[in-house]
């Protein structure tokens, strides 16, 4: 069998080892590509920071794979830990100040289009461009060949790079995961994406293959878009890892929810948290203050669990959801960090339901993950998350407090619907795989 050589870009690796979002997507397409017998995958990373990005996949992963750095024309497997750790010094530099303000700012006033506006001025009179971070540096010649002796490139997040028009027939694909910039531009909190989608729009071409994880993301894209051939652009939904299922053994999550201060004798919440205001978790903070005020006795030992990275109450409007809880309500009120990717099944089966209440999702893979592991969802119904619920959960406007104060009484207090639930939560998930999501693109860019 002739193997097809696919360059795969892990650059979205480059500044975090943390698995969620698109990091997430990218590891399970890269395993399932592994697996395929007819491929052929050489790693490199599209922005300067390759060194981050070798050392965080491999946290994640073990792989043997050849990486092709932009400075060095032939590195084998066992030499690139010495290379990287000599650059990697280099790459950990703290932000800069124009950064620190706008991150300040976007986070205290993110709906603010003319302070926005002021920031990409500033940053044009420093840089004399928009590009940040995520920019491409000059043409490699180490990138050129081997361009030449690849058949494929795939990028999983980030914009192509400049050294594959050395070979126009060399098939390329690109995954776009969601227009947040275009379609809840006051949800980001600064504008890097933005720019980096119109690098990636700006630069289309009949040949490239556009894909995304959802039909709702597809109908946006064509929305703002309508210029992309229908034959070039599809959608490759997500899956959840197979470790991601429903556990019977109480013990393992007896000892998973000790690890992390989780009360085991006590029913809880959980939910997943970010840094920003788009997963909308203020919302779910002042739903669990109603319930707890409306049905003080039914649930007076209910928790509320959320999960996630170590800024996620950095936000004016989560900060402000948290302070507003009465003694009773933040003594309930557990956030145990991020959490370790083999620990987070077991906190899953330990709760009571599963609340994910985004204003704007891509996908929404933790609703899939969760109903894998057999826990009822209460979730938005906005963007993809209707498709990935299916008829499985709850779904309610991410605004409405007292429906979500009345979706976690009915969920939690009626073991019926809660049966219900699960039981098609289950069913629901198995529509969904990584399998599924690898074949589509080898389908369109391998075979």
């Amino acid at each position: 069998m002739i193997k097809k050589k696919l360059i795969f870009d892990i650059a979205i690796f480059a500044f975090s080892a943390d698995l969620s979002g698109v990091p997430r997507f990218t590891l399970e397409v890269l395993k399932h590509l592994m697996n395929k017998n007819n491929i052929e995958i050489v790693l490199i990373c599209s922005i300067k920071n390759e060194a981050n990005a070798f050392f965080n996949l491999k946290q994640n992963i073990n792989f043997n794979l050849p990486f092709q750095s932009k400075e060095k024309k032939e590195l084998i497997f066992s030499e690139l830990d010495e290379f990287f750790k000599q650059k990697i010094k280099d790459e950990n530099k703290p932000l800069s100040l124009l950064g620190q303000i706008e991150y300040f700012i976007l986070t205290c006033f993110p709906k603010s289009k003319l302070l926005r506006n002021l920031i990409n001025f500033a940053k044009k009179i420093k840089n004399g461009t928009n590009k940040e971070k995520w920019q491409t540096l000059p043409q490699s010649p180490y990138f050129e060949e081997l361009v030449i002796n690849s058949d494929a490139y795939f990028s999983p997040f980030h914009p192509l790079i400049p050294e594959l028009s050395i070979k126009p027939s060399i098939r390329r694909a690109i995954v776009v995961h969601d227009l947040i910039p275009f379609v809840h531009p006051e949800l980001l909190l600064n504008n890097d994406l933005y720019f980096m989608l119109q690098e990636i729009f700006g630069h289309i071409t009949p040949e490239l293959f556009i894909f995304t994880v959802s039909e709702n993301s597809k109908q946006d894209i064509k929305r703002f878009y309508p210029s992309i051939a229908e034959d070039k652009l599809f959608v490759i939904p997500e899956g959840a890892s197979p470790h991601f299922n429903f556990c019977a053994d109480k013990t393992k999550i007896h000892d998973i929810l000790t690890k992390y201060n989780i009360p085991t004798d006590c029913p809880y919440i959980i939910s997943i948290a970010a840094h920003d205001d788009r997963k909308n978790f203020a919302t779910v903070i002042y739903a669990f203050e109603k319930l707890c005020q409306k049905y003080p006795d039914q649930f007076a030992d209910l928790r509320l669990v959320l999960t996630g990275p170590k800024t996620f109450n950095k936000t004016v409007n989560i900060q402000k959801a948290i302070n507003s809880l009465n003694n009773d309500c933040k003594k309930r009120f557990i956030y145990i960090g991020y959490v370790n990717e083999t620990d987070l099944p077991f906190i899953y089966n330990g709760a009571s339901c599963f609340c994910f209440m985004s204003l704007y999702e891509g996908f929404g893979l933790p609703v899939l993950e969760a109903m894998q592991c057999g826990v009822p969802v209460i979730t938005s119904n906005t963007s993809s998350l209707p498709e990935v619920v299916g008829n499985a959960g709850i779904m309610l406007d991410p605004h409405d407090v007292e429906g979500l104060a009345d979706a976690f009484m009915r969920v939690i207090s009626n073991e019926n619907l809660r049966n219900e639930m699960i039981a098609k939560g289950l069913e629901q998930a198995k529509k969904f795989s990584w399998d599924r999501c690898a074949d589509l693109i080898v389908e369109k860019i391998i075979n």
